[in-house]
C-alpha cells in the first residue's frame, strides 16, 4: 500500500496514533496522509509490515524527495541522580522522521560530525532520570554500555555492571 503512493504527490505524513478495538481486543496503529488534491489516506498496520515501519518507510522517501536533510532536535534533558543530586547526562533527540531517541552527551557530540544538532532553548515538561546510584550502589534505572563511558567521562569511578536494577538489586 504504501508503495504504491506517488511521493510527488504527498502534502504532508501525520504522527502515527491509535486505539483499541474492543471488539477485537487489539490495539490498532495508523497514521494519514494529506495529498496536494485536499484529499487523504489513512494507513494502518497489515500482517506484512506495522504502521510505524510504513509510516518510518513514507517518510524517508518523502525527504529524500524534498531534499530535507538530516537534523536533529533537543527536546528533553536526562538525568542520572547520584548521591541526591541530579547530572545531566544526554537528550532525548528527535529526528526528522519524528522518532526520538535518546542519547548520552557523548553520543550527541558523536551525532554533530553527521548532522546539526539544534537546541531551541525549549524542552517538553518532563523529567527523565535514566539511573539513581546511592553510596556506589545502583538502586534503579539500565545499566548500558553507553552510560557506563558517559559516566566515567563524568568522572564517576563506582562499580558498574550492564543491566536492569530495581530496588538496589540487579534483576536483568
Amino acid at each position: 500500500m504504501v508503495e504504491e503512493i506517488d511521493i510527488s504527490t504527498v502534502r504532508g505524513i501525520s504522527l502515527g496514533r491509535g486505539y483499541l478495538n474492543q471488539q477485537t481486543d487489539t490495539y490498532v496503529s495508523l497514521f494519514d496522509v494529506y495529498f496536494h488534491d485536499g484529499t487523504h489516506q489513512t494507513i494502518t498496520s497489515d500482517k506484512q509490515m506495522g504502521s510505524g515501519e510504513k509510516r518510518k518507510l513514507l517518510k524517508q522517501k518523502y525527504n529524500e524527495y524534498h531534499g530535507i536533510a538530516e537534523e536533529y532536535i533537543i527536546e528533553c534533558d536526562m538525568y542520572l541522580r547520584i548521591d541526591g543530586i541530579n547530572v545531566l547526562c544526554g537528550y532525548q533527540v528527535g529526528n526528522i522522521l519524528d522518532i526520538s531517541e535518546r542519547k548520552t552527551l557523548i553520543e550527541v557530540e558523536q551525532l554533530k560530525s553527521k548532522a546539526p544538532v539544534i537546541d531551541e532553548g525549549w524542552r517538553y515538561a518532563k523529567f527523565i532520570c535514566l539511573l539513581e546510584i546511592e553510596k556506589g550502589r545502583v538502586i534503579k534505572g539500565r545499566v548500558t554500555k553507553e552510560l557506563i563511558t558517559q559516566l566515567r567521562a563524568l568522572g564517576y569511578t563506582g562499580p558498574l555492571t550492564v543491566g536492569l536494577y530495581q530496588r538496589g538489586e540487579k534483576i536483568k
